[in-house]
């Protein structure tokens, strides 16, 4: 009975160390040493004439990535370098009625998210665009591959131009959910399921040298 037990006991150790290991090394696997994992959304361009491109990140089928360690979720656009002059990018986010009201009456498209890929309505204007820094954005960022954090709340209106100002715009956009803490997550898993393995296999050694030892007794009795 007691080598029954200890056998259960030692398997159920194993397959928890099994289990442990398990989602360390889809940690390390998935996110990195860095707790990074970065999900394409395609090339966004807009009209020739557009200087600017809005969509909004619920119309794009974007969820939010919600898991039990605290990370942040960052949308990024990546320059593709069309614009004649600079190729630095501002990426943006506000209220939606801010956004129209700096777009109103200028050359944007508006972009959607349909079947894994863009497609751009282009709005007509009649006027240039005032400089990008008179709008109080929610958040926003200049380079040649913007990162702006997203928060919980949806939906969420976006901003791309050049930060020159002048058309065509072309980006490459991506969202990314970093993670740091999963790196000590992961660490902390590893070694939960290196000390079960050792003390699995210690019982499993344990239930079976008995089970040689109740052999060797009943076979000297019978002899």
């Amino acid at each position: 009975m007691k080598r029954a037990f200890t056998t259960l006991v030692a398997l159920l150790v194993l397959a928890a160390s099994v289990a442990l290991l398990g989602g360390a090394a889809w940690m390390w696997s998935t996110f990195g040493s860095q707790g990074v994992i970065t999900s394409a959304l395609g090339r966004l361009s807009g009209s020739p004439s557009s200087q600017a491109v809005l969509f909004d990140i619920a119309s794009v089928g974007i969820e939010i990535p919600t898991l039990p360690i605290h990370g942040t979720a960052s949308i990024v656009a990546t320059s593709a370098g069309v614009a004649q002059g600079s190729t630095e990018i501002l990426l943006a986010t506000a209220p939606a009625d801010i956004a129209n009201e700096y777009l109103a009456g200028g050359r944007y498209d508006v972009g959607q998210f349909t079947d894994g890929a863009w497609a751009t309505r282009q709005v007509p204007g009649v006027r240039d665009l005032d400089a990008p820094n008179s709008v109080d954005w929610t958040a926003s960022a200049v380079g040649l591959a913007p990162r702006i954090p997203l928060g919980q709340e949806l939906p969420v209106t976006v901003v791309v131009m050049n930060a020159s100002g002048g058309p065509p715009v072309s980006v490459l956009l991506s969202l990314e959910l970093r993670l740091p803490e999963t790196r000590s997550y992961a660490t902390t898993l590893a070694a939960f399921g290196v000390g079960l393995l050792f003390v699995g296999l210690i019982l499993l050694w344990l239930a079976v040298s008995r089970m040689r030892r109740r052999g060797g007794h009943e076979t000297g009795s019978h002899a």
